[in-house]
Parts: C-alpha cells; structure tokens; sequence
C-alpha cells in the first residue's frame, strides 16, 4: 500500500537514509511487544482518549454542518471520517440522515474508496447504536426528522486531528448514544459510543450494540477474515483491506462478521453464528483463536456486528462500547507505522512504538535513526509467520541530548525491500519552574491576611543551569482576584540584583499580563514582585488564590513550555485582639462580689495585637450595656495603660451604653484601658449577679478595618453589706517599771499590736456602737488582783470597764465602707486607762482580759 500508516502526530519533513547493506544470519528478537491472544493494542494512546471525552461543555464546539477529517497518508492518500454519507458533507446537520453513524473512506489520487453500503448517499442499513432488552425488540437510536434531538459538536485533539461528537436523545428508547469518532495517525479512526439512560427508572436486561453493513470499493460478496490473535476482522478487495479492531480501551464484550443485521434480526433464536448472535448473552467470534487470514464467514452479504452482554443501567448510568477501524491499500512494499507524532521533550529516554506487516518475505529487520546518524537496528530477524498481518513492536532510544531531535524508524525485508521512513520531530523544551509566594508588610507569609491589607507579590522564576541558553522575550500572566485592588510597584529584577526594563504592564480582563524582552541567561534567577490592597469589603473566610503563568522565547529556537506556579492561598481572617475585662473594689482588690451601694471600677483592656506591627490605631470605638443594678456612673475615661488619656468617655443614660471614642493616633503595640466607676443600687435583689462585658469595635488601624473584640464576661455576685471589725489589738501595754504610789494613779496604754478599727458596709448611714466588757480582772500569775481598774476615759466623762456589764465607748454612724479607727485619738488624756487605787499595787506584772463587742444600733423612728 502506498503510505501505509502514518504516524498519530503531525508530520514533517522526511529525509530519506540509505543503508549499506543487511545481513539476516540468525533469528533474534529486541524489545518488540509480545503479541498474543486478546492483548490489547497500543496503538490507542492514552492522553488522548482521556481527552475525548463525552462532556460536550469540555472544550467541544457545536457546529451546524457536517465536516470531515482525514489522516494523512502520504503519496497523495488520506483516510476520511465523518458522521453520515459523503454527499451531505458541508450542508446542515438537521438534514433527515443517518447523521449518528460514523463513516470512513479512503481517498487515493481524488478517488474515494468506501467502506459501506450507500456510503455516499444514505447510509440507510448500518445502525452505529442498538438498544433492545428481548429478541426482535430491538430499535436503532437515530436524529428525529426535526434533528432536535441532536447536536453536533467539534474540537481538535491532542494529535492536531479534529475530532466529531453527536449525541442523540432518543425518548423512544429512552437512551442517550454519544458517539466520538476521531482520527489516528497511525492510519486507523477510533469510534467510541457511550450510551446513557435518560428514562425514568432502571432498563434491565437489555443489551446495546452496532451493526455495520461494509461494501469495500462496491463489493459486499466477499469472504470476512480474522485478524489473529483474537484482535478483529478483515475484509479484502482487491488491494484495499478493511479492518476493525476491537482489542481496544472498552472494546464489545461480543464481536462476529457475516451476514449484516438488522435491529429486527440482531438476535436470532437459532442459526450458524455468521447469521446473527443467537441469544441475548450468546458470544461472538471473539475468543475463536483463529490465526490471520482464516475465513470467518464467505458466500454472504458481509457486515460486521458487536454487542454488550445484558446489563442493567440505571437512570444517568453509562456504558462505553467502541473500536478502531481503518482502510489500507497494498503497494506490495513493507509497511511500518509510528505511533508517535511530532511533539516536545524534556530530554532523556524517549520511547517509539508501532506496526509493520510485509506480505512476502520471511524475515524483517527495524532500524531507528537520530538526526540522519548512524541507523540503529532495535529489532532483528522478526519471523513473518502471517504475511499481511500486522505487529506491534517498541523500543526506547536512550539519553536523547536537550536539543531539538528528527527521528526516523523504518523496515527492511529480507527480500531487500525497504519500507517508507516514518519521521517523528522532537522539539525540545524548555521548562522553566516558577514558585508564586505572598507577603504581608512586614515580610511574614501572608496564609493569613486582614481586609484592606496590603500585600507582597513575588514570583521566582528558577535559574536553569543545564543549558545554554538566552532568554530574549519574557511574559508573566497573573489572574487578578477580584478582592484586589490597588496594584502597584512592579519591579523585576535578576538574582544579583540587576533590574530589567520592564517593556508593557496591564490589567485586561482580571489578568495582569507583564512583558520584558531583556535578555537574560537561563542560569539567572529572575523576580517579579508587586503589591497589592485587599479590598475593605472582603468577606472574612475569603481564600484569594495566586498564581502565575509564564510564556516566553529564546534567541537560539529552543520551545519555552508555558509555566505556571504553584497556587498561593491566602485566607482572610478577622483582626481581632484579646480584650480583657474586669471589676475591682475602690481598694484595687478584684470584686468576686459586691455590696449594696458599693462603688466599683468597671475596665475593660485591649490587649497589644502583634499582627499589626508598624501600624497606627486610627479610629476605635469601646462601649458596654451598663448592667440594670448599677447606678452613677463617674469617670469615664480611655486611656493607655500608663494612664495617659487617648480619648474620650460618655455615660448616655437613654440606651444605657457607657462608651469612649479614640481621639488621637496609637500604637497597637499599646493596652487600651477603657474604665469607669458605678455603684450598685441599693434596691438591687441580693443574690442576684451583675454582669459586665466590654467590646472594642469599628476600629481601623494603617487602613485596615478591624474585626469587633469582645471581652470575657465578668460577673459580681451582690451581697447585702455588714458591720465589720477590721482590726483589733490583742496586746495592749500600760507600760514597765510603774511605781507603786501612795496615790491613786491613770496610767494610758503605752503600746498595742493593731488598731481598733471598724468599718460599715451597709448602705446608707446605720448607727452602730462598740462596747467593752472585761472578762477578767488584772492579776498576777499567784492570782493577786487588781480589782475595777480599768475606764474608757473623753473629755466628758470617765466610763469604768467592770466584769459585770457592757460599757459603751463609742456610739455613731459613719459613712459607706468608711474605714473608722477608734483606738487613733488614744493618748493621755482620753481613750482606754487604767487607774490604780495607793498601795495595792505590788511590784509584779499583771494581766487582765477585754472582750470588744461591735452592735448595730436601731434606727430611732420618733
């Protein structure tokens, strides 16, 4: 066949190399791929069936004509494909045909060699999607009269092929066929069909298959041969073949060749195998093991069929059936193919694959060449047990250097017959590594950021030292998020610090696109960097992702892949600082618990915020809801915790907010003391808690709008207030060393260990008074008294302190909490005394006992 297959990329230029001479001594085998029964192909390539894809919002273009791709051949031969007959090519795809079913043919010099019946007309007996859940029930899924029911779509494929889409709603049957056909550059077109249940509920049992009434070059009544090795079927006239393979990613679980079916006769309950599958879950030819170019059916009217087993299919649930199929014409040379199509590399091993087949000689030899070098043989002596059909073979070419490559493969028989070269061009490329980070302003990554903050770009573009190489154009794309605003100080640099021009900066469609055509060495490193705000109005919880696409060109022709960064995320946060609250007693004890009509201090403190380095408190609000048992409230003030005043305090008694407003600039590194003083009410309930909570909010530090702060919640437990001894002496001293007079003496204390000291916590001025009794007279340790020598003495009177009743010493009222020392006025003239009768006293030491005794004092109501 002339050209043979070609390989799955585009091609370019061939250059022919010829080789000396060739020795066939000995059978050997090198890195071929081992062919057995129902091995999968490989000439299918994974990228692109990934990239096929059913989803028709994946890249795929609808049109409204009916076009065509062709696979290339060479010698002026291609291999057609196309969904419906030839003559419609061109004209719109709503036109009543048979538009679901895939169509082949081969052009040779201008002349098309087809493959089925009314190829070029109506396509009318072959049905590529069959669905049916009992014999003699089954129904083709075909476009309505309208074509409503079909689109029709388009894209180009990884191999620069186009590649053809149509899905076809039928309501009928309620099943969805979405059938892709595609060329292969290896002179094959793959069709792929996926069936999607779009009824209402599960279809069970049912089984769905493609019939294909083949006519090569005008003649049905030929004989159907196996291709060996259980991979498909041939059909030969003259020097054209038609093959289908269906060793294939989702190949039918069922295949046969003879007599073309219909829907009606898809199954059959009896007959020979060529005639029809005999039952629902009957097999086919596809495990009969027959060697190439047995018959599989003769003395029919040929038509190749395939089927699922019976399966249910739940609703939206799919199935995927397909194959690849192909016409060839024989030239009477050697044939190889090549899988690979021109493409770029990174350098390295670089593996090749393909086909050869020869229908005369024995033995083949493959070679391989770089760049017009010395041929390499990879492959020796290859037996040709089957003349005609098909191998598959692969081998690596090791170390391939980092430059642009021209590999060529080829055969030569035994017979001294050379193949056509197959060329693959390898480009080499360059990829270059760009890492995308973030910074705040004061240069800490930036996984967290506040709304209004201004943030650091920097893109670092790697420094490739393994080649020499110049760049002369540079691009970096960065999509904008659209919480940015603000950009601003663009600056590139190299590594050691050289900054390059910088030629266009601009922001078109949420992308900002910054070009250089400097020239800079691949081996410097080189660095984007530029600022940007967050937007004000960010909502907390936005992740504003970056990233960085790089295109660009050297001086020497080597390809630049484009590049993209890594994704930086950036979360936004609230900016919040710690605000403590707390309520003290006017001693600066913490108050746990208050009295009625106690006066406390109430404060709240905004704690220093450590992410606001290098920025100023421009505005801040502060206020509480005063509890509803507090009651004056004095002294409102703000201030920094060494009690200088920032702003100013307001007690607004309609809403019962106590509040302040910052009034000149402060550090975040400061506390903010916000303070104030109430008192409790005297009718608040007892028992009952006061509650109190601060919150520092619409505060805005170096333009950005910080999130409220609340405060813990502090609660006092009210108590009712009580008359209390704070102090009282234990020790008191008359002093050392008296004289024994002949006269009656007062002697005043001479010393005590604490004052007498009292203190009313009850609200309002209560009368109280503090009485003295004595318990036990002085005496000395033989029990030798001093009888009645103890009197509370004031400039009115003199009060004897006896053993047998209460004496009064003092009798008043005194304010709330006020501290009242009673033992301060004590001296010689007035106070506590002790008066000792001429001559009882003895030269010894005495002790006596006195028992103080603190009263509330009714209120008189006369």
């Amino acid at each position: 066949m002339k050209g043979g297959y070609a390989m799955r990329k585009k091609i370019g230029h061939i250059v022919i190399a010829i080789l000396a001479s060739i020795s066939f001594s000995t059978i050997c085998f090198s890195e071929t791929v081992e062919d057995n029964h129902n091995v999968k192909t490989s000439l299918v390539d994974e990228d692109i069936e990934q990239y096929q894809d059913f989803d028709p919002d994946n890249e795929w273009i609808e049109i409204s004509t009916i076009e065509r791709g062709a696979v290339d051949l060479g010698n002026n031969q291609k291999l057609a494909y196309l969904f419906g007959p030839e003559m419609y090519l061109s004209q719109n795809k709503d036109i009543p045909v048979n538009l679901g079913l895939p169509n082949i043919y081969f052009e040779n010099d201008g002349a098309n060699v087809f493959a089925y019946y009314q190829a070029q007309y109506t396509l009318q007996t072959s049905r590529a999607s069959i669905v049916g859940d009992r014999p003699g029930n089954f129904r083709a899924i075909m476009p309505s009269m309208s074509g409503e029911n079909t689109h029709y779509y388009k894209k180009t494929m990884l191999n620069g092929l186009p590649a053809y889409l149509v899905i076809i709603d039928d309501d009928v049957v309620n099943m969805r066929s979405s059938t892709i056909v595609y060329g292969m550059q290896s002179g094959f077109v793959r069709v792929n069909t996926r069936y999607t249940n779009i009824g209402g509920k599960t279809q069970e049992n049912i089984v769905v298959g493609a019939a294909y009434d083949t006519m090569l070059n005008g003649n049905d009544d030929v004989p159907i041969k196996f291709l060996g090795k259980n991979k498909g079927l041939y059909i030969e006239v003259g020097e054209y073949k038609l093959e289908y393979r269906f060793n294939v990613p989702d190949g039918p679980t069922n295949w046969m060749g003879g007599e073309f079916l219909t829907p009606a006769t898809f199954i059959k309950q009896q007959g020979s195998m060529d005639k029809g599958f005999n039952s629902m879950d009957s097999i086919g030819m596809e495990n009969s093991n027959k060697n190439y170019g047995e018959i599989a059916a003769d003395n029919i009217d040929t038509g190749i069929s395939m089927k699922s087993q019976p399966l249910n299919l739940k609703v939206g649930q799919n199935f995927d059936m397909g194959y690849i199929v192909g016409i060839q014409k024989d030239d009477g040379d050697p044939v190889i193919t090549l899988n690979e199509n021109d493409q770029t590399f990174e350098g390295g091993d670089f593996e090749i694959s393909g086909e050869w087949f020869d229908n005369k000689s024995d033995l083949v030899n493959l070679y391989y060449s770089v760049d017009d070098g010395k041929p390499i043989r990879f492959a020796e002596n290859l037996s040709n047990i089957n003349p005609g059909e098909a191998y598959e073979w692969k081998t690596t070419i090791p170390n391939l250097s980092k430059n642009n490559h021209k590999v060529k493969v080829y055969l030569i028989s035994s017979n001294q017959e050379k193949s056509k070269e197959r060329t693959v061009n390898l480009s080499y490329v360059i990829k270059p590594k760009l890492k995308e980070t973030v910074f705040r302003e004061d240069s800490e990554l930036a996984n967290q950021a506040y709304p209004g903050e201004k943030l650091k770009f920097k893109i670092e573009l790697a420094s490739i030292n393994d080649v020499s190489a110049t760049y002369n154009s540079l691009k970096f794309i960065s999509p904008i998020d659209k919480y940015l605003e603000n950009l601003s100080e663009f600056k590139l640099t190299t590594e050691d610090g050289r900054e390059l021009k910088i030629n266009s900066s601009e922001i078109k469609d949420k992308k900002l696109s910054l070009t250089t055509d400097e020239r800079v060495p691949l081996s410097q490193k080189i660095i984007l960097e530029f600022f940007a705000n967050i937007k004000q109005e960010t909502p907390v919880g936005t992740k504003i992702n970056s990233l960085t696409q790089l295109e660009g060109t050297t001086d020497d022709g080597l390809s630049i892949s484009k590049a993209s960064s890594n994704s930086f995320e950036t979360e936004i946060i609230p900016v919040k600082s710690k605000v403590e609250a707390k309520v003290h007693h006017e001693d600066g004890t913490l108050a746990e618990s208050g009295i009625l009509g106690e006066k406390l201090i109430f404060s709240g403190e905004l704690k220093p915020n450590e992410m606001l380095r290098e920025k100023e408190y421009e505005k801040m609000s502060v206020e509480t809801i005063l509890d509803e048992n507090l009651e004056k409230v004095t002294d409102v003030k703000l201030t920094t915790k060494e009690g200088i005043e920032v702003g100013t305090g307001v007690y607004d008694k309609e809403t019962k907010r106590v509040k302040a407003e910052l009034t000149q600039p402060v550090s975040p590194q400061e506390t903010l003391h916000f303070s104030f003083k109430a008192n409790i009410k005297i009718e608040a309930n007892i028992g009952s808690q006061l509650k109190f909570t601060v919150v520092f909010k619409d505060g805005v530090a170096g333009g950005i709008s910080l999130e409220k702060s609340n405060s813990n919640e502090v609660t006092v437990k009210i108590k009712e207030g009580h008359l209390e001894f704070v102090t009282s002496p234990t020790h008191l001293s008359f002093g050392n060393n008296l004289s024994i007079s002949s006269q009656k003496e007062t002697y005043s204390v001479f010393s005590k260990d604490e004052d007498l000291q009292v203190q009313d916590n009850r609200a309002g001025k209560k009368n109280w008074r503090m009485t003295a009794r004595l318990i036990s007279d002085f005496k000395t340790t033989e029990n030798e008294k001093l009888k009645e020598t103890f009197l509370f003495k004031t400039k009115e009177v003199e009060n004897p302190i006896t053993t047998s009743a209460e004496t009064v010493i003092v009798e008043r009222n005194s304010e709330m909490s006020e501290l009242v020392n009673l033992s301060q006025g004590w001296n010689a003239e007035e106070g506590l005394m002790i008066s000792v009768p001429p001559g009882v006293a003895k030269s010894k030491e005495y002790q006596a006992k006195m028992q103080w005794n603190l009263q509330d004092v009714p209120e008189n109501k006369n």
